[in-house]
């Protein structure tokens, strides 16, 4: 029976030392590559400390993200417009009216700061129902519904502990209260309200977001 020969030893090795050696080849052009874009990375980055019109563009494109994120806008209106409704409210409240205007000014303060988180939370809540961060661009009644119901739930659980374990206010004679949810009627007309201005407020601010995201994609 005849065997084919054994290539041997010295001519395999020949043989991958080729293979070998186009194989370093492509790895250290894929290192060079690689090293390129961080040297050129590093560049950009001098060039733009460097460069007084360059540092410009940049902080600007900065900001301008920072002021198209959907999440900053709403707790921006929120706050301007649940600061006065939380003055207007003050004689709603026990002790609030005959307060010193400085304690009854943080107090406001501190509310609108809470009344701002949870406009956030509840555009997060209205975001995860639409499957998308810009469903206010086009608002539907679902997101919509979804958004009201979100701030509602949130203000009841919170005025009823506040009202109630945690003792931090108490309605005056002046303030309605709603049946069976033992809360008062001016929390959740802050809740109907506002945050459907405060949407529409957010619309007009970044109208043209989308068309700008579709086109930064595309490029």
């Amino acid at each position: 029976m005849h065997r084919p020969a054994r290539r041997p030893e010295a001519t395999r090795a020949s043989v991958r030392a080729p293979e070998r050696t186009v194989s370093r080849l492509r790895q250290g052009k894929g290192f060079c590559n690689t090293l390129g874009k961080f040297q050129q990375i590093r560049d950009q980055m001098t060039m733009r400390r460097t460069d007084p019109a360059k540092r410009a563009v940049g902080l600007s494109s900065f900001l301008r993200q920072a002021i198209d994120l959907p999440e900053l806008n709403f707790a921006v209106f929120a706050f301007l417009l649940n600061f006065p409704w939380e003055f207007l409210q003050i004689p709603l409240y026990v002790g609030m009216a005959d307060a010193p205007h400085w304690d009854a000014t943080k107090v406001c303060a501190f509310a609108t700061l809470g009344d701002a988180v949870i406009m956030v939370v509840a555009y997060w809540t209205a975001a995860v129902a639409a499957r998308s961060r810009y469903w206010f661009l086009k608002p539907r009644q679902w997101p919509i519904t979804v958004f009201l119901l979100a701030g509602i739930a949130i203000t009841i659980v919170l005025e009823r502990l506040a009202t109630g374990p945690l003792d931090r206010w108490q309605y005056a004679a002046a303030m309605p209260v709603v049946p069976l949810l033992g809360v008062g009627l001016t929390p959740l007309l802050q809740w109907l309200v506002l945050p459907l201005i405060c949407l529409w407020f957010v619309g007009r601010q970044i109208p043209d977001l989308q068309s700008r995201i579709s086109k930064a994609v595309t490029d």
